[in-house]
């Protein structure tokens, strides 16, 4: 054996005896783990809900971006461009840049729908949404930011109308919600999305939620939160 040779050999040997740690275990993979073990012959495993306000991001930015082109022939001058920034848990999930402010505006819509449905997954005009696996982690509240502490199964589900959809779909598994230390209430308004509809899994409960900085206001006339 030559010097090479024998160098792999060596290394070779020192990777069998020292193996890479293993990758550590996905919140998703430890709430299915943990919850709703696989068994044989059956479909069942751990849902994650999403909430019915939850629309797959929660917050769209615009602002100018600046820069100053430098050129032999036409000049230099300073350029200006808007760019439109798709955020979701304060993950920045997707962007587009636009000439001008006015027409960012006026194709926003377009750009994250229509398309969407026909950009390559390559491109980086393609909007990123949040996976199982992103989803886990986090507060199910929609607009929250925080990491989740507690996770919750809904006994039963229920439609936009409040329809019992129990007889509509098969035991499939558990249905679960996770929220952060402020949003574990509630409340008692919402037949799906109320503490009386929720099992609690792990962690603390409804009545150890933290309110000190919650926006807490009487019911008044429609569905608008004036700030």
């Amino acid at each position: 054996m030559n010097k090479e040779q024998v160098q792999k050999a060596v290394s070779d040997v020192e990777k069998a005896l020292n193996p890479p740690d293993p990758a550590p275990e996905s919140e998703l993979a430890r709430l299915r783990r943990k919850f709703c073990p696989p068994e044989p012959g059956k479909l069942k495993h751990l849902w994650l809900k999403r909430h019915r306000e939850d629309e797959g991001y929660d917050s769209v930015t615009l602002e100018i971006v600046e820069r100053y082109k430098t050129s032999g022939m036409s000049g230099d001058e300073w350029r200006f461009s808007t760019v439109v920034k798709v955020w979701w848990k304060g993950l920045l999930i997707g962007k587009r840049s636009y000439w001008k402010m006015e027409n960012a505006v006026r194709y926003i819509d377009s750009w994250m729908t229509i398309d969407q449905e026909l950009m390559l997954d390559d491109t980086d005009r393609k909007i990123r949404w949040p996976t199982e696996e992103d989803r886990a982690k986090y507060c199910f509240q929609p607009g929250c930011r925080e990491l989740a502490v507690s996770t919750y199964r809904i006994k039963t589900e229920y439609g936009p109308q409040g329809e019992d959809l129990a007889e509509r779909d098969f035991d499939l598994g558990p249905k679960v919600r996770r929220f952060c230390k402020k949003h574990l209430r509630r409340g008692d308004c919402d037949k799906e999305d109320c503490d009386d509809n929720y099992e609690v899994l792990e962690g603390p409960g409804p009545g150890e939620a933290d309110f000190r900085d919650a926006n807490i206001t009487e019911s008044g006339f429609g569905g608008v939160i004036n700030i």
